[in-house]
């Protein structure tokens, strides 16, 4: 339950990790269509928004005879917004499919406000979660660790509250029990979803 993911995002750079506050790794991404992975969890824009976008001549338009013109209908800067925004969907894209869809666990943005924004705006993954307003560029996995700590605590208790309701439900409709011969027998069957045990809780017993 201490275990989470960190995004650190700027306009131009994807950093993720995964871990818990004890240590963050970069998690080692999958090769994707747009990036070859110059170092372990980092996404770079330029791997994914090809050179030229940036510049304003942003529209080709055939001109007959084999010649293509060159010409754009926006100005610069809403072009590199565009391309931010570009930058972030497939950021989001592979943070969904390679990290939380198969670790459900918290998702903390790093980013400084504008970008947050945007990500937020664009992003489609349910995991993520509360958000850091810094630049995160010349921030060390410590570091981050220490940002995200006091939003790791809340997000537990929230996890946690969230399964004690789940549990009245599933006891409810009889799905769910306290009583560790029981779930002993139900665990070695195989349907346990979720086990919750109260810190500090000791009790002798032995299964055959």
């Amino acid at each position: 339950i201490d275990s989470f993911d960190v995004l650190a995002l700027t306009s131009r750079t994807a950093r993720i990790y995964s871990g818990t506050s004890a240590a963050l790794e970069p998690v080692e991404l999958s090769p994707t269509l747009h990036s070859s992975l110059h170092n372990a969890g980092e996404l770079l824009r330029i791997d994914i928004i090809d050179e030229e976008s940036l510049e304003p001549h942003r529209v080709r338009v055939s001109s007959g005879r084999g010649r293509t013109l060159h010409g754009g209908f926006r100005g610069r800067q809403e072009d590199i917004d565009a391309d931010t925004e570009r930058f972030f969907r497939e950021v989001d894209r592979v943070v969904l499919e390679q990290v939380s869809q198969s670790d459900q666990r918290p998702l903390f943005l790093v980013a400084l406000g504008e970008h947050a924004a945007v990500f937020r705006h664009v992003s489609k993954n349910p995991a993520l979660s509360q958000g850091i307003p810094r630049d995160p560029s010349r921030l060390t996995a410590t570091e981050l660790i220490q940002l995200v700590e006091p939003l790791l605590a809340a997000a537990q208790r929230e996890r946690v509250e969230r399964l004690i309701v789940a549990y009245a439900k599933a006891v409810e409709h009889g799905r769910g029990s306290g009583d560790p011969a029981e779930i002993a027998r139900m665990a070695i069957a195989g349907p346990v979803a979720t086990l919750l045990v109260k810190q500090g809780r000791w009790g002798p017993g032995r299964f055959d």
